[in-house]
C-alpha cells in the first residue's frame, strides 16, 4: 500500500467532523522530510530499497553466471569443430553463440566430437 492509499484510508476513517478536516489539511501541506528525519515510514522505505537491491544483484549474478557457462560452452563447441576442420558457416556459428540453454549446448558438444558436418549437431533424435 502507498502513501496515498494509505492516507485516503485514514481519511475515510476520520469520518466527518474537525479531524478530517485538519487531515486534509496536513496531507495537502505534507512534504516528506526523509532522508534523515529516522521516521517508521523512511526506516521501512529504506529497509524495502535495500532488501530489492541485495535481491536485485543475487538475481543478477545467477543470471550472470548462467549466462558465462553458456557462452564457454559454445565457444567449446565452436573451439572442437574448428580443431577438427569442420567449417562452420555463419548461420551454425550465430545459432550455437545465441544459443543459452546449457543441456542443448551439452548436446551439442557431445556431438561435436563426432560431426562430419556443423549441421549435424542440430538433428533431432
Amino acid at each position: 500500500m502507498d502513501r496515498v492509499d494509505w492516507a485516503e484510508i485514514v481519511e475515510i476513517g476520520l469520518g466527518e467532523g474537525p479531524g478530517r478536516e485538519y487531515w486534509r489539511h496536513l496531507m495537502a501541506t505534507y512534504t516528506p522530510n526523509f532522508p534523515g528525519s529516522n521516521t517508521i515510514v523512511e526506516e521501512s522505505w529504506l529497509e524495502g530499497r535495500a532488501k530489492g537491491k541485495e535481491e536485485g544483484k543475487a538475481e543478477g549474478k545467477a543470471e550472470g553466471k548462467e549466462e558465462g557457462k553458456a557462452e564457454g560452452k559454445a565457444e567449446d563447441v565452436l573451439h572442437i569443430l574448428d580443431v577438427r576442420g569442420i567449417e562452420i558457416s555463419d548461420s551454425v556459428r550465430e545459432r550455437i553463440t545465441g544459443c543459452t540453454d546449457l543441456d542443448v549446448l551439452g548436446t551439442w558438444l557431445d556431438r561435436s566430437l563426432s560431426a562430419e558436418r556443423a549441421e549435424e549437431l542440430f538433428v533431432e533424435e
